[in-house]
């Protein structure tokens, strides 16, 4: 219930806050395209300033991906993969972003191959991409406010037979609906809560069995690579990746998609 009271309380605060961050969005906007013109240019570091001062305020897949474009030509690879893969986590279906992905990752030191897959996990994940929680919460919210109203018109019209079957049936659809939305909006967010994800950030790191630094090293990881954290630990981290394998490394050396 925690998690369904914290898409309700996101979109109802939503409307309170509009105008502070519509202010908010519009200095970002200003950043990002003043960002683009420096990109265009190839003042790829005044670009980079740019876009880092609207990601300071605004959140959207073009401003990370175009992070992601930058921090490519900076030859920063570990920063443009964790940018593209936090476009990927507002549009994960979009092309553009899984092309630049694949090609960054051709650069990379670790060459991991991931475990089989059925493809139910990514069609999960479109379904469930963070760009889609708000439209879910707010159909969520669209729908109880129309059924509380047809309701109300069944009470009012509650003598006349010619309207009560019609509306009670309009009042279960939107019920449905109104419940559906809610499930993926709770499920969404949940995903979103639970699936930690990162990328290295150094030039390498010793990934050991257990969380003390006398451990065994088990493999080591390079800059750029993709992990799923399981388990913390003080300044520990259990990783998992692609292809199954777990260890343990230090939480400076990586940073959340």
């Amino acid at each position: 219930m925690k998690n369904l009271a914290v898409v309700f309380l996101l979109a109802l605060l939503s409307v309170v806050s509009g105008v502070d961050q519509a202010q908010g969005q519009s200095n970002a906007r200003e950043a990002f395209e003043t960002g683009n013109e420096a990109y265009q240019a190839e003042n790829y570091e005044q670009a980079l300033e740019n876009y880092l001062t609207a990601a300071s305020s605004a959140h959207s897949f073009e401003l990370y991906f175009n992070l992601g474009n930058t921090y490519f030509k900076l030859d920063s690879l570990g920063k443009c993969i964790l940018y593209y893969e936090r476009a990927r986590e507002i549009r994960p279906q979009n092309e553009d972003i899984v092309v630049n992905l694949q090609i960054a990752r051709q650069q990379l030191i670790d060459k991991i191959e991931p475990l089989p897959s059925l493809g139910v996990n990514s069609f999960w994940e479109r379904i469930t991409a963070e760009s889609n929680l708000a439209t879910y919460s707010w159909l969520s919210i669209a729908g109880l406010f129309l059924s509380a109203a047809i309701y109300l018109l069944m009470l009012l019209y509650r003598h006349r037979a010619s309207l009560r079957s019609p509306l009670r049936v309009i009042f279960t659809i939107l019920m449905v609906f109104s419940i559906g939305s809610l499930f993926l909006a709770y499920q969404t967010n949940s995903r979103l809560e639970s699936e930690k994800s990162a990328v290295i950030m150094v030039s390498a790191t010793n990934v050991v069995l257990s969380p003390e630094s006398s451990a065994k090293k088990v493999f080591e990881l390079h800059e750029g690579t993709k992990v799923e954290i399981t388990e913390k630990s003080g300044e520990w981290l259990k990783v998992k990746l692609a292809n199954g394998s777990t260890g343990w490394l230090k939480a400076e050396t990586l940073e959340i998609i």
